[in-house]
């Protein structure tokens, strides 16, 4: 379809455009995570308006899907049933139709907010409101009663009788040049009803993914919107709690609440809305590709070439209610959690790439829910997989269509023998012998310089599997207990160290950031040892650090640590080839350490 019908320009003022959202005839869809800017980033829009610069396009979408679109603002509108939807500018627009209007509008926490802007008609400038400017005669402290009655010389006048009171006490008039400032800066302000901000009106006919494109082409700040963001828009509009549950939850996932909802906050996993949407949509419609999962819900029928069928849509959203009700669980999220720590990723820092953890925790709600596994059943299992598919990346890159693969060979026997030998084969053919030998000490595994890669996390968890005792602890205690929180005070109880300090190897060996920061060369210890070591050869400190201790204990620990025998005497290169090996030989022995509980 040409691009002339799919959008067309439109500009609207400013008041406008608030009309038409106090009206209802324009609608919040709220395509983008819904929040209100803090009151600084208003203050800034209103500066640069004043000023005369751009302040960005506003994309609206005459949408079929409009019917229940969610409304700007805690007012009443005179049409239930808006006509376009505000795709871009939710975030300009909110902050203007609260500052505007005069009204209170809800933030990210579902809280009612006011934001308050004073404005200083002697210097034409917008500041956010404090006791400060509350107590001076040179502001209007809260320029929205003002901008909402709509009478400029009346404000114009009670700002100059206040101004006037205020220099009095000081023996000071206000000039009649001040008096002609006042009021050509607060019409200036008044004004910005009739700044005029350009809009793109995309018309019913353009599809989500023709919105999806036109929004990236028009969006200077980057962003992109992805088949999660319709989904959510559906569900805000079909379903607004459904929104409400996932947002909350996923709040939860990253601090306490004091609503008494049972508590989820957790070390391990953070989750957005993006997250739980995989999750429900794996788990319940077998689902890894958001683009058909969107069509799914909107009501598709696949059968008749995706037209859109109503009895359709609200039959999988009433499924979808189930589905995501059962994801939202807090118990099961909880037992879920248990089964990633028991793989060794007991903190968030250790998980690389998100998106296999929700996917391990669609198999989760799988494994429960359809095959009826025990809470016994799914540790053994799902632990297991959760180290297979963090370690071999399994689901990283272009994983869709490895998942939709993964869940459409599931076995049709709903049992536990089944399901476990199912996800057997999967990390027998995702962690050969080859894997352990080769790729694993080679540039796709340990030998880099990225922390953050799949072969050192794993490295790591493998440790914590294995109850490895942080290096040269006194007396000895597990790295596990070190990453726990609570034994962080200013600074983190466990560090990373450098076993051939990088100050070491750059002033006396000459060598370049990429060669001393191999993760090879990396172990993690406590931090008052680490300052102990500071810039010391290891022939230096390696003989103190293990002063004391009983030449079978050293041992224990170099080989818990992937240490060579004699490494401190070794040549760094021929360290770091001999580590590479060990490390990997210590992922191999947690690999085999979690198949054995698995049993």
């Amino acid at each position: 379809m040409a691009n002339d019908t799919l959008f067309k320009r439109a500009d609207l003022t400013v008041e406008m455009l608030l009309n038409e959202i106090q009206s209802g005839t324009t609608g919040l869809p709220e395509l983008q995570r819904p929040f209100v800017w803090p009151d600084s980033k208003v203050r800034d829009l209103l500066n640069s308006m004043l000023k005369g610069y751009p302040i960005g396009f506003v994309i609206t979408w005459e949408s079929p899907n409009a019917i229940k679109a969610k409304q700007i603002g805690q007012v009443d509108h005179a049409y239930q049933n808006p006509n376009k939807l505000i795709i871009d500018g939710q975030q300009r627009l909110t902050s203007l139709f609260a500052v505007f209007k005069d009204v209170k509008v809800v933030d990210s926490d579902y809280r009612s907010k006011t934001i308050t802007i004073s404005f200083n008609p002697l210097t034409c400038l917008c500041e956010v409101w404090n006791a400060s400017i509350a107590k001076s005669g040179e502001w209007i402290s809260d320029i929205s009663p003002e901008l909402n009655s709509g009478e400029a010389y009346k404000t114009v006048m009670a700002y100059t009788k206040r101004l006037e009171e205020s220099r009095a006490k000081n023996g000071l008039p206000v000039t009649d040049e001040e008096k002609a400032l006042i009021f050509k800066n607060i019409s200036r302000l008044f004004d910005l009803g009739k700044y005029l901000i350009p809009t793109l009106d995309i018309t019913s006919e353009a599809d989500e993914e023709d919105v999806a494109q036109i929004f990236v082409a028009i969006n200077s700040g980057g962003t992109k919107l992805n088949e999660s963001d319709f989904i959510l828009t559906l569900i805000s509009v079909h379903w607004n709690d459904g929104r409400k549950m996932i947002e909350e939850f996923c709040e939860d996932t990253k601090k306490h609440n004091s609503q008494g909802r049972p508590d989820i906050c957790n070390p391990i996993l953070d989750l957005d809305p993006s997250d739980v949407i995989r999750a429900s949509m794996a788990f319940g419609f077998k689902r890894a590709r958001l683009r058909y999962a969107y069509k799914l819900l909107h009501g598709a029928d696949f059968d008749k070439k995706g037209a859109i069928s109503e009895e359709l849509r609200d039959q999988r959203f009433e499924q979808f209610r189930d589905f995501l009700s059962k994801t939202l669980d807090r118990a099961n999220f909880a037992e879920f959690l248990k089964c990633v720590a028991s793989a060794g990723y007991v903190k968030k820092e250790l998980i690389g790439s998100k998106t296999n953890i929700v996917y391990a925790y669609a198999f989760y709600l799988i494994g429960k829910y359809e095959y009826g596994l025990s809470a016994t059943e799914l540790r053994k299992t799902i632990s297991k997989l959760v180290f297979v598919l963090t370690l071999s990346a399994r689901y990283v890159g272009s994983f869709e269509s490895r998942m939709e693969q993964d869940m459409a060979n599931l076995p049709s026997e709903k049992n536990y023998e089944q399901f476990k030998a199912y996800f057997d084969r999967i990390a027998e053919q995702s962690l050969t012998s080859d894997f352990f030998s080769i790729a694993l000490i080679g540039t796709d595994g340990l030998e880099t310089t990225g922390t953050k890669s799949p072969a050192f996390l794993g490295y790591i968890a493998s440790q914590n599997i294995l109850d490895t005792r942080v290096l040269f602890s006194k007396p000895p205690i597990s790295t596990v207990t070190l990453y726990s929180e609570w034994t962080n005070g200013t600074r983190k109880s466990v560090e990373v160290h450098h076993i051939f300090p990088k100050a070491y190897l750059r002033k006396k060996l000459n060598l370049t950031q990429k060669q001393y920061n191999q993760v090879a060369n990396y172990a993690f210890i406590e931090w008052a040892d680490n300052m102990d070591i500071s810039e010391d050869a290891p022939s230096d400190y390696y003989p103190n650090q293990i002063k004391g201790l009983a030449e079978e204990e050293v041992k224990k620990m170099e080989a818990q640590h992937g240490l060579p025998e004699g490494w401190h005497l070794m040549s760094y290169a021929d360290f770091l080839s001999a580590r590479r090996k060990l490390m990997a030989g210590i992922i191999k022995q947690g690999y085999e350490k979690i198949c054995a509980l698995a049993e």
